[in-house]
């Protein structure tokens, strides 16, 4: 009931249906998973990270629980070591999963370590050809190792395939400061 909630977007029934699983099974790691779910929706990271924490305690080779967890340490910078080790741990669990890349891609971008993210962005490039995001963060790398015309490129695919995700407007802003290519 409480994944369904998410789904439709109503993450206080959502996050009552999961209580009251989670009270009913204090050990059913996917509750927890999609508590930190609700949580993170609500940019209540730090709650976010508390309960990815209990699903990793009860389900350690969740691929998914370990890459969401390394990616609110990424998108944070704070822990990238730990956010690299849970990330990599991720990537062996599911070594094609575009959305693992694309963190294990990212965390050595907030590192400043642009040829390592490149590397591991363009292969979840590859694999997610239809995910907004992804092209962006590989344009964003091109971007800050200098290299406009697959910058341009990169990001101008991630609005085509999505002109609202979450870093559209970032997009288009370094799209008119790198200008025509």
């Amino acid at each position: 009931m409480g994944q369904l909630q998410l789904q439709r977007g109503d993450l206080q029934q959502a996050a009552d249906a999961l209580n009251t699983a989670i009270g009913l099974q204090p050990n059913l790691a996917a509750a927890y998973f999609l508590r930190a779910n609700v949580h993170e929706r609500k940019g209540e990271l730090d709650r976010a990270i508390v309960a990815y924490r209990k699903a990793q305690s009860l389900s350690p080779k969740d691929p998914a629980v370990l890459n969401n967890l390394a990616w609110i340490y990424a998108s944070r910078s704070e822990n990238l070591e730990e956010a690299l080790s849970l990330a990599l741990s991720a990537q062996q669990l599911a070594p094609n999963s575009s959305s693992i890349l694309d963190t294990v891609g990212f965390v050595p971008d907030q590192r400043k370590e642009y040829t390592k993210a490149e590397a591991v962005l363009k292969k979840a490039a590859e694999f997610g050809a239809r995910i907004a995001p992804i092209h962006y963060h590989l344009g964003m790398t091109y971007y800050r190792l200098g290299r406009k015309d697959d910058a341009i490129a990169s990001l101008k695919r991630s609005l085509q395939l999505d002109g609202q995700f979450s870093d559209a407007d970032e997009a288009r802003r370094v799209l008119r400061e790198l200008g025509p290519s």
